[in-house]
This record gives C-alpha cells, sequence and structure tokens, in this order.
C-alpha cells in the first residue's frame, strides 16, 4: 500500500541506486572537465580510491580467515607474533615484486642497453605505480592490523594518552623496516657503482610506498587517540564503533573532529608557505615562516647532531623525514575529517543503519571533495597567472618559487582528497560484501572468494586504463596516445582513419581557443616544418595501409610539444 512505510532494506537499495548513477555521472563530468587541472586531480583521486578498495577488500578477505584459523588458535603472545609475520610478508612482498617489475633479475648489461630502455621504461613506469601504490596500501593495513590489536589492549587503552604509544611503537617499526630495506637496496644498487634508470626507478618507487605504509598507519592510530579523547571510547582495531555509540555523539564531538583534520591541514599549508624564507636564511615573519623554522630547526640540529652511518646509507634521511611529516600531517587531516564528518551525518539520521550511514557520507564527502578540488584548482590557477605576468619582470624568480610551492601544498590536499574519498567508499563496498556473505553457511570463505572475484574484475581495469591516465599523462587529452595506434592499426577502413588522425591532429596542433597560445603552436609547426632533420612520421598501421597515413611532421612536433612525455607514443620513430 502507498502508505505503509518503507523497510530499511527498500530504503538503502534505493539510496544505492540513487547515489551509484548520480556518482557514474558525477565522473563523467569530472573526467572531461575543461580544465586539465581538473581532470587530472580526478584521476588521481580515482586512482587513489581504487587502489584503497582493491587492497582493503583483499586483505580484510585474507586476514579475517587467517585470524579465525591461525591466530584464534593461539596464544595471545603468539598471535602478537604471527601478526608481525604478516606485517614483515607484505614488506618483503612489496621489496620483491617491485624488484622484479623494475627487471632487477634482468642481466645487467641488457638493462643499460639503448632498446631495453626504449621498449620498457614506460611499461615498468606504470607497472610500479600501480604494484607500489597497491602493495603499500595492503602492508599499511596488515600495520594498521598489527598495531590497532595492540592498541586494543588494556596497558594502551586505559587512556588516550596511553594508547599514543601504539603509534609510537608503529613509528618505531616501520622506520626500523625502512632502513633495513633501504640498506639492502643500497647494497643491490651499488655493487657495481652504477645506478642504471631501472635501479633508480626500483628505489624511488619502493620509497614511495614505504612512505605511504608509515604515514597511512602512524596517522590511523593517532586519529584513533584523538577519536578516544573527544568521545570518551575506543574505536576498535578497523576504526569501527558499536552502533549504540556511533549514533549518539554530542553535538561538539563532530565539530572538535573536523577542526582537527582542518588545523592539519593549516600546518602543513604554512609549513610549505614558509620554506622559502627558511631556504633563503631569512628571518621568521608571521606564523607560517614561525611554524617552519621551528620545524626545519629542529631537524637541522638534530643533522647536525648526528651523521652516523649503516653500509654506507645515512641513519637518519632528513629530506625523507621532511616527507614523511608531510605525509603523515595529511593523512591523519583525512582520517580527522573523514571520522568527523561521519559522526556529523550520523546525528543527523533518523534510521540507525550503518549501511545508509557509510552511503550517504561517501557521497556527500565526495560532492565536498570536488568543490574544494575546484577551488584549490582557481587559487593555483590564479598563482600560475600572477607567475606570467612576472615572467620578465624583476619578480620573476619569486613568482616561480610561488608555482612550485602552491603546487606541492596542493599535491599534498588533492592526497588527503583521494584518502577521504577512498576511504570513504571503501566502507560502503567492505559493507556491501559483508551483507552478501552474511546469509551464507561460511561467511568468510564467502567474502575471500567474492573479494578475488572483486579483484579479477577491477584491478586489470584499473592497471590497463586508470593508472595509465595518472603515469602517462592520458588527463591531458581524455585519452592514450597508444591505444589510438592499437585502434588505427586494427582499422580496415583506411581513409577514414586517415581522416580522423588528421582531425585529431588539426585540433590538437591548430584549434587552440587562445589566440595568442595558438600563434606560438603555429609559430612551432613552421619552424618544424623547415627543419628536414624531422622525418615524416607515420601511424603504425597493417603493411597495407601504411603508407596511406602519412602527418606533417610540423603537426606532430606540435603535438608532442602538448605532451612531452606521452604523445611521443602516438609515432613510430
Amino acid at each position: 500500500a502507498e502508505d505503509e512505510p518503507a523497510s530499511g532494506l527498500d530504503v538503502g537499495l534505493g539510496a544505492s541506486l540513487l547515489i551509484s548513477i548520480t556518482m557514474m555521472m558525477g565522473l563523467y563530468y569530472i573526467t572531461n572537465f575543461p580544465d586539465p587541472d581538473i581532470r587530472r586531480y580526478a584521476y588521481e583521486v580515482l586512482n587513489s580510491t581504487i587502489s584503497i578498495f582493491c587492497a582493503v577488500l583483499l586483505f580484510s578477505a585474507g586476514n579475517d580467515v587467517f585470524e579465525k584459523e591461525v591466530v584464534g588458535h593461539l596464544d595471545p603472545k603468539w598471535a602478537t607474533s604471527a601478526r608481525v609475520g604478516v606485517t614483515v610478508f607484505w614488506f618483503t612482498v612489496l621489496q620483491l615484486v617491485t624488484a622484479r617489475l623494475a627487471h632487477q633479475f634482468e642481466d645487467e648489461d641488457t638493462r643499460k642497453k639503448h632498446e631495453f630502455v626504449h621498449q620498457h621504461h614506460e611499461t615498468t613506469d606504470v607497472n610500479l605505480s600501480s604494484a607500489g601504490v597497491l602493495l603499500a596500501h595492503i602492508s599499511g593495513f596488515a600495520c594498521i592490523n598489527l598495531f590497532g590489536h595492540l592498541q586494543q589492549q588494556h596497558r594502551f587503552s586505559a587512556s588516550p594518552f596511553a594508547s599514543l604509544g601504539s603509534a609510537v611503537l608503529a613509528l618505531c617499526f616501520c622506520a626500523f623496516m625502512n632502513k633495513i630495506t633501504r640498506v639492502i637496496r643500497h647494497q643491490l644498487i651499488h655493487r657495481d657503482k652504477d645506478m642504471d634508470e631501472f635501479e633508480e626507478m626500483w628505489d624511488e618507487a619502493v620509497q614511495e610506498s614505504e612512505n605511504d605504509v608509515f604515514s597511512l598507519c602512524v596517522s590511523f592510530l593517532c586519529v584513533q587517540s584523538l577519536r578516544f579523547a573527544v568521545s570518551g571510547t575506543l574505536p576498535n582495531d578497523e576504526g569501527d564503533e558499536a552502533v549504540a555509540t556511533l549514533f549518539h555523539h554530542s553535538w561538539y564531538e563532530p565539530v572538535l573532529l573536523i577542526l582537527f583534520g582542518s588545523a592539519g591541514s593549516l600546518v602543513l599549508t604554512m609549513y610549505f608557505l614558509g620554506l622559502r624564507s627558511v631556504k633563503k636564511n631569512e628571518k621568521p615573519k608571521g606564523l607560517a615562516r614561525r611554524v617552519t623554522m621551528s620545524v626545519d630547526g629542529v631537524l637541522t640540529r638534530l643533522k647536525k647532531a648526528s651523521t652516523m652511518e649503516v653500509a654506507s646509507v645515512p641513519l637518519i634521511e632528513w629530506e625523507r623525514v621532511s616527507e614523511l611529516f608531510c605525509t603523515t600531517i595529511s593523512h591523519a587531516s583525512a582520517w580527522a575529517i573523514l571520522f568527523g564528518a561521519k559522526w556529523a551525518i550520523a546525528g543527523l539520521l533518523t534510521v540507525e543503519d550503518e549501511t545508509i550511514l557509510n552511503l550517504l557520507c561517501a557521497f556527500v564527502l565526495s560532492g565536498f571533495c570536488c568543490a574544494f578540488i575546484w577551488v584549490l584548482d582557481n587559487i593555483q590557477d590564479s598563482v600560475r597567472a600572477e607567475a606570467r605576468e612576472a615572467r620578465d619582470g624583476d619578480n620573476a624568480e619569486q613568482s616561480k618559487e610561488r608555482v612550485e610551492i602552491t603546487s606541492e601544498i596542493i599535491r599534498h590536499l588533492v592526497d588527503q582528497v583521494g584518502i577521504i574519498i577512498g576511504f570513504g567508499w571503501e566502507r560502503c563496498f567492505d559493507g556491501a560484501v559483508v551483507a552478501v556473505a552474511s546469509p551464507t553457511p561460511n561467511p568468510l570463505v564467502t567474502k575471500f572468494i567474492l573479494a578475488v572475484l572483486c579483484a579479477v574484475v577491477v584491478l586489470p581495469a584499473w592497471r590497463l586504463y586508470l593508472v595509465p591516465m595518472v603515469v602517462l599523462q592520458g588527463w591531458r587529452f581524455g585519452f592514450l596516445p597508444h591505444h589510438v595506434v592499437k585502434h588505427a592499426a586494427n582499422n580496415e577502413d583506411c581513409e577514414e582513419t586517415q581522416k580522423k588522425y588528421d582531425e585529431l591532429l588539426q585540433t590538437l596542433t591548430g584549434a587552440h581557443p587562445d589566440k595568442e597560445k595558438r600563434q606560438k603552436y603555429n609559430d612551432l609547426h613552421s619552424k618544424a616544418g623547415s627543419d628536414h632533420s624531422h622525418p615524416v612520421p607515420k601511424l603504425k598501421l597493417p603493411e597495407a595501409a601504411a603508407g596511406s597515413l602519412l602527418a606533417p611532421a610540423s603537426q606532430l612536433t606540435g603535438y608532442v610539444a602538448l605532451s612531452p612525455r606521452g604523445v611521443k607514443q602516438l609515432v613510430v620513430r
């Protein structure tokens, strides 16, 4: 009957359908936005969200089985040792998988050949980026699982201050593991006293992944203690609360949590705003410079006091310490805002349904984060505009530094957005998997099977179509250039392909809406057209059609100028 109220199941399904279609259409808007920076941020956030979703799904499904079948039968002391073993295992997998993807098991002379580098460089870059971020998240969740369980023990759960002890232990553990792996990599890389390109890529990818593990774990545990201090209740090791607690927080508790998160973002912003004055040894003026001077002053004094090395590797790498400080503050701010928003929305709901809460929380936060990214982009555009105006003036160097610092701040703030959106939707997905598995005879096995099936569907698409859009800068045009080559090669209609190819080049090189930039590109084309050192390239098509699809070198020069990294794959060199 029309007057009968809908059941909780009906409400949940209806909300899921409405929010799903809204989000899908929203993705089309933001990934095709006219501003290229918005497209870049959109793909970066999507990349982070999918990685978090797959990592949490795979780890939690496997870990639930491990906790029940192995840890559940062990003494509590040995249970902790088993969790340590799992964490070390994932750290080791991170090292070995990235080493394999970086061709570290190949012959060294082979890696240094120009043909090998030319053939494998960009594929290796994409593989390291995808595997690195996925395994970093899995390793981070393993650390959270280990030290989250320790935080639940009586010695740490007695008070908010005591619970911080678990975060300190996590910090020491991650720093110890990072140093061990750093020394091992250093010995392997420098055994011939020469670092090749793939060794450099491997070391950089692993360091970025380890930094993510550190900041993810330490920031989560710190925010757990913060939530304990604000609400008086310590959440469980996964950050969840009982329904009776979740939906009955006082009005000021979410406000305090969101304020703490915003304060972290403010501290991070002030730190970067003061970097220039610190580098130039200027006296501190204003709060931003004082914050930066204080942090860098402490690091400088510690650096002078400690010059020890371990196997030719500095005991403390201060540039990495600074990066860890920034990423940990950034992630902690994201966690605080995420949980604060969840508390706030829970207080507004009349139905105490955690599934609906997670769905609404993810949807609302996604909307606010998109608006926040738009604001950040406008700030960055205004700074760049000022820098262009001052390019030939006396303030050119200062304007350039201002652009660099603004870009660094925005990078960390976008990372925050990725954490907020990623974990917001992860809660929804995880709840959906648990709900589907709960009626089955063996929910743990069913959850594991569902997780594997989701990973089989999602991971290949993420690696093939989403990661390259970030790593190979496909966000510039909304497509990947080597896909153009592949589809053109499979197209038997040569005349139609020639037409579309010419239209594409004309659009990219001669149809820029800005008159000044269009003239600049035309000048580049004219210069390239008179330079006979540029061979006429052609699309990689079937043999019968290869000779018919030629493009002027001047057009391709302009095309490459628009995308110095990715578009070079469009032509056969």
